[in-house]
């Protein structure tokens, strides 16, 4: 028992002196190392550092403070002066030659004068005018189409057909000319109602729908219609682009109100790509255009 105790006794000593041995280990070692560090930076030289050189100058350094005046329009206007140069002079106030004039008397010959105004003034007098040429319209030559209710003036020797209104087309391009009468039972005013029954003519049947691509120019007034008469009567014309069965038209209308509550439909289409040299051609036709008064 008394060996027990010994031994555990012992063992006890030898523990605690080892502990205290191990933190002292520790710190050596860490403060071995701080040494180290130590030592590294006082051997860095201080030459590589460059030290800043101080002026001479002494005293204070005194700015002008910028100040701005408000002038009639209410704008900031800097009334600080630039006395970094001369006052006098100030293009040429460090220049080694003095000013321009001195420079171009002592050493510049001053350049001769050449007639390169006159040359400039002579090349512009050659420069044509601009002129515009007129699109030369597809047809030129047209004859008095005419029945019981109008007179209109048609290309030569188009063809007619009667199925629906009166549709005239041309054998050598695909414009075409179509003429019909409405009756109107609108109560919203000549342009609205002329309006609505352009509108009708878009969709008429599923298959015959005209989807249009706008925009649409319209305008409306008044036209001396009635023939041998001197009566007007309210006219709506109006323009657009629009596809009709795959295929993209150039489409012109023009609406023309009768004395008996009717209106009259005139349109003509063709390709988009032939526009221009139609433009003309249903004009002729548009302005052409005149009712017969019944019963006269």
């Amino acid at each position: 028992m008394n060996k027990l105790l010994s031994i555990g006794l012992g063992l006890a000593l030898v523990v605690s002196a080892v502990i205290p041995f191990t933190d002292a280990s520790r710190d050596t070692y860490h403060t071995y190392l701080y040494r180290q560090k130590l030592e590294r930076q006082k051997k860095v030289p201080t030459s590589i550092y460059k030290v800043r050189t101080f002026t001479q100058r002494k005293g204070t350094v005194r700015r002008s403070l910028i100040s701005t005046q408000k002038n009639s329009r209410r704008r900031g206007v800097n009334t600080s002066r630039n006395l970094r140069y001369s006052l006098h002079d100030t293009r040429n106030a460090f220049s080694e030659g003095g000013s321009l004039e001195a420079e171009a008397n002592l050493r510049r010959p001053l350049r001769a004068t050449g007639d390169r105004t006159l040359a400039w003034k002579s090349n512009l007098n050659k420069v044509e005018a601009i002129s515009f040429q007129k699109i030369q319209d597809a047809v030129e030559v047209f004859e008095t189409f005419e029945n019981d209710s109008f007179s209109v003036q048609i290309p030569k020797s188009w063809n007619l057909s009667g199925d629906e209104g009166h549709f005239f087309t041309s054998n050598y391009s695909d414009f075409t000319v179509s003429i019909k009468r409405a009756e109107s039972s609108c109560m919203s005013g000549f342009m609205a109602c002329a309006i609505t029954l352009s509108r009708n003519e878009n969709y008429k049947t599923s298959r015959d729908k005209i989807i249009i691509t706008p925009p649409i120019t319209r305008q409306t007034h008044f036209s001396d219609t009635i023939l041998g008469e001197n009566i007007q009567t309210k006219t709506y014309t109006e323009s657009f682009v629009g596809t009709e069965e795959g295929t993209e038209r150039y489409i012109n209308r023009y609406i023309v109100a009768d004395l008996e509550g009717g209106m009259y439909i005139i349109e003509t289409k063709t390709s988009v790509r032939n526009a221009s040299r139609f433009i003309g051609v249903s004009k002729k036709i548009f302005d052409s255009f005149r009712i017969f008064l019944q019963g006269a």
